[in-house]
């Protein structure tokens, strides 16, 4: 029998000499990746996890609970990577430095959850863009295979994955390493230049232009970026897929949705925004039963408020086993800090669903100073919601200062 390693070092082979040649017609990348998904379960056909122990997690009010009826809180950390993929510039390549080392590490210091950042760009990484149509995406062979490997490593250290689809700060399109909108990230630079046949506008390459393709996304009043919100959607549909029988996989549709990020205002008057969060809230619950078509309702999923001028302004997300999210990198007082934390969560609770602080700290790059992140982690506790630290990125961050920081602030009584 081929070794996992040698089938897989065989189909990069092919995948290599394919692009070389210039012969790369879809109907070659088709067939290869059709074949390599009978040999290695690549694809978006549903990986074996048939095995974990790991119980399916619910919500029930503002809480989450196991299949025992035990509660579950998050304290985990982001990874700003693929664990071998940067998602930020300059790089633009799917690295081949997977280590499922770096889970041990993370849980070593009790961490039991891990927001792994992905985006479209890297899931459909060297595919030609003649290759996807909106509702049947062709995937890079190692997106899955290095996404299974987190997922499986994760389930034997008693950990959960939030599988996050990660836009922020310009990364919406991808025009280039050297211009306005930076490479690799978010969806794939083929699908905003003008390449792609599903979608042929073209923004100028600033901020007016940025915010005008984040508007676009999300104005589904407008059928000017129907295909791209439906590719958005087949991922989802793809992963769900992927990850139907994973217990421990959670997923968390979008980060920091509808956020400007320097540009102009998305929408500029207050009559204006209450149409475009209807609209938020409507296309979450359609991406939603997308995956409940798949899932049949077992994963929870992650909301992250919309960046309106006023986080009230979101409705509530009208779906079961739903968590609503929010980051905050507050520098002030611990009493100070407690209120803010619970004025996120009190937004959540609200629609009786509960709350986690998808991201804080950054001590690191200079986010929060180290008492302001204990402060939060404390909040967090004291509140009953869980926290994710932002982020793992080795030998950078975190420091040796943070790791003991965080193990010394862990919720107690944590279940893994």
């Amino acid at each position: 029998m081929i070794s996992h390693n040698l089938k897989t070092a065989v189909i990069a082979v092919l995948l290599i000499a394919v692009f070389a040649t210039g012969i790369f017609a879809p109907l070659i990348i088709n067939t290869l990746l059709t074949q390599s998904t009978s040999i290695l379960n690549i694809g978006s056909g549903a990986a074996d996890f048939s095995g974990s122990t790991f119980m399916w997690l619910h919500t029930n009010g503002t809480r989450i609970y196991d299949a025992n009826d035990q509660e579950v809180v998050w304290n985990g950390i982001n990874s700003k990577s693929l664990f071998g993929y940067w998602i930020y510039p300059p790089s633009e390549e799917f690295l081949s430095t997977n280590d499922i080392s770096d889970i041990s590490i993370i849980r070593s210091y009790g961490l039991n959850f891990i927001r792994v950042w992905i985006s479209l760009s890297q899931a459909v990484y060297g595919v030609p863009y003649t290759a996807e149509t909106p509702t049947n995406l062709v995937y890079y062979p190692a997106f899955w295979t290095t996404l299974d490997s987190i997922v499986n490593a994760a389930a034997q250290q008693g950990m959960w994955v939030d599988i996050d689809f990660h836009l922020s700060d310009g990364c919406w399109a991808n025009l280039g390493t050297s211009s306005y909108w930076p490479a690799a990230n978010g969806f794939p630079q083929w699908m905003y230049d003008g390449s792609w046949s599903y979608f042929n506008k073209v923004y100028t390459n600033d901020a007016a232009g940025r915010s005008d393709a984040i508007r676009d996304f999300w104005n589904t009043g407008d059928t000017t970026a129907a295909n791209v919100r439906t590719a958005y959607q087949t991922f989802w549909r793809d992963i769900a897929t992927r990850y139907a029988n994973a217990p421990n996989v959670v997923f968390s549709l979008f980060n920091e949705p509808m956020a400007k990020w320097g540009g102009p205002e998305l929408w500029t008057t207050n009559a204006d925004w209450p149409t475009a969060i209807q609209m938020y809230q409507q296309f979450m619950q359609q991406t939603i039963d997308v995956i409940r078509n798949v899932d049949g309702g077992t994963h929870l999923i992650i909301i992250n408020e919309a960046y309106a001028w006023d986080f009230s302004w979101n409705l509530q997300i009208n779906r079961p086993n739903i968590v609503i999210e929010n980051h905050g990198y507050w520098n002030d007082n611990s009493t100070n800090i407690y209120n803010d934390v619970l004025n996120y969560a009190q937004l959540a609770w609200r629609y009786n669903q509960p709350f986690e602080l998808g991201e804080f700290g950054g001590i690191e790059q200079g986010l929060q100073t180290e008492a302001s992140a204990i402060y939060t982690m404390q909040a967090a506790n004291q509140l009953d919601v869980g926290w994710v630290y932002l982020y793992y990125n080795p030998p950078a961050a975190p420091s040796a200062q943070t790791w003991t920081d965080l193990q010394n602030n862990l919720r107690s009584n944590l279940i893994y």
